[in-house]
């Protein structure tokens, strides 16, 4: 997902030069030309290509570490429960939030029921692992 969101970026910003002057004038440069990456702990983004799916891998473990070390701090929902499960989900993570507004609203328009696709022979094999081993983690601990 975030390689696909950087190529999609990266096209935009070579074909309409306005687009690359108004995000970078509005600071969204998370992807494409703009791209500069939020300054993660511990896990190496040198010698990989932005083109290649493992740098945008290895910077999700970056990203998704740094959440994991801060877990206790954090109210964590995962993407595959508000897929399958969105009214349970947002109503447990209400309940956590002490919110009682909207607490009928009916939630299943709001994800896509489908998971995105996983093509895990794009990926090194032991980034692969941690990242899995990560999203574990944090599913373990995710409101319910």
């Amino acid at each position: 997902s975030l390689h696909r969101q950087h190529m999609n970026f990266s096209k935009l910003h070579a074909e309409d030069a306005f687009v690359l002057r108004y995000m970078r004038d509005i600071g969204h440069l998370e992807f494409g030309a703009l791209h500069q990456p939020i300054a993660f702990a511990t896990e190496d983004l040198a010698g990989w290509s932005l083109d290649d799916p493992n740098y945008w891998l290895a910077y999700w473990i970056s990203a998704f570490g740094t959440i994991s070390r801060n877990a206790g701090e954090l109210l964590i929902v995962t993407q595959a429960d508000l897929r399958a499960a969105p009214d349970p989900t947002m109503r447990s993570l209400m309940d956590r939030l002490g919110l009682s507004a909207g607490r009928d609203r009916d939630f299943s328009g709001f994800f896509r029921r489908s998971p995105d696709p996983q093509p895990a022979d794009l990926f090194d094999p032991g980034l692969l692992k941690r990242a899995q081993e990560i999203y574990g983690e944090l599913a373990q601990l995710a409101v319910r």
